[in-house]
């Protein structure tokens, strides 16, 4: 919700997600963390798979060099 809103403090999110909470989970397909530990419960023993970037590994220099 906060890169929705860019504009709005931080302190006031809660209650606009509260008055909006309906159309956001609807928008996202019914997903809901309830906080940081639900996410620490369910990810912090699992391996993630990283894929890397399409140009990692090349050397340096290249376009941006």
């Amino acid at each position: 919700m906060h890169h929705d809103l860019p504009g709005v403090p931080w302190y006031a999110l809660r209650q606009l997600y509260l008055h909006r909470q309906a159309a956001y989970l609807q928008r996202n397909q019914g997903f809901l963390v309830r906080g940081y530990g639900e996410w620490r419960r369910h990810f912090s023993r699992r391996a993630v798979a990283v894929n890397a970037h399409p140009g990692f590994g090349e050397q340096a220099g290249g376009e941006h060099g």
